[in-house]
């Protein structure tokens, strides 16, 4: 892959990436009102509100995807080879989001249709983790002590998240009883990461 090696070339390409991500993102939220099935009648969207419940789920998701991306644009991401690859697979996973939230729509009781959907997430908080892990090995002598630790947060937790998020589509595809239930520990995980001022040893100097 051929990527640009000058300053001003290097700074339009990623102008014009994360524009193309932003593509990405608007198709998907389209997607998912687009797939969205009308019922026989207007009664059943209140009474048969799965389709939309999932729908706003997924937006929300989206929606705070798309922020980290922002984030991992600004603080993050260089135009090398690897960053470029791991943003492809990140944009996989998005594009993938209305399909897999149909999948999990129509087999609502097949465990495999939760899993699949699950991981869809894990692979775009995994590889988002990734560019923030690199860019912050790149980057942490730029940030002061302050800027560093809340840098360092981003990767942690979608890293962490992925993690939890794939152990969970894992065992449930293993037939663990109520392994669903380990993707809501994320919340929990997420608030005592804030909590605590934690730095890789590197960036502690």
């Amino acid at each position: 892959m051929s990527l640009p090696d000058d300053a001003e070339s290097a700074a339009h390409f990623t102008r014009r990436f994360e524009s193309f991500t932003d593509v990405v993102f608007g198709f998907s939220l389209s997607f998912l009102a687009g797939r969205l099935v009308i019922p026989a009648s207007a009664h059943d969207i209140f009474a048969q509100p799965a389709g939309i419940v999932g729908f706003l789920i997924s937006f929300g998701f989206l929606a705070a995807l798309w922020m980290l991306n922002h984030r991992m644009f600004r603080f993050y991401f260089a135009p090398a080879t690897p960053d470029v690859v791991l943003v492809f697979v990140e944009l996989c996973g998005v594009a993938l989001i209305p399909y897999a939230l149909q999948v999990f729509l129509k087999f609502p009781n097949d465990p495999a249709g939760f899993s699949f959907y699950v991981l869809v997430y894990a692979a775009i908080l995994g590889s988002s983790a990734a560019i923030g892990f690199r860019g912050f090995r790149r980057n942490w002598q730029t940030w002061d002590l302050d800027s560093r630790v809340a840098r360092w947060r981003t990767p942690l937790i979608q890293s962490v998240a992925a993690g939890l998020l794939a152990l969970s589509a894992a065992l449930i595809v293993a037939g663990v009883p109520h392994a669903e239930w380990l993707s809501f520990l994320i919340p929990l995980v997420v608030f005592a990461i804030r909590r605590r001022r934690m730095l890789p040893a590197y960036a502690r100097s």
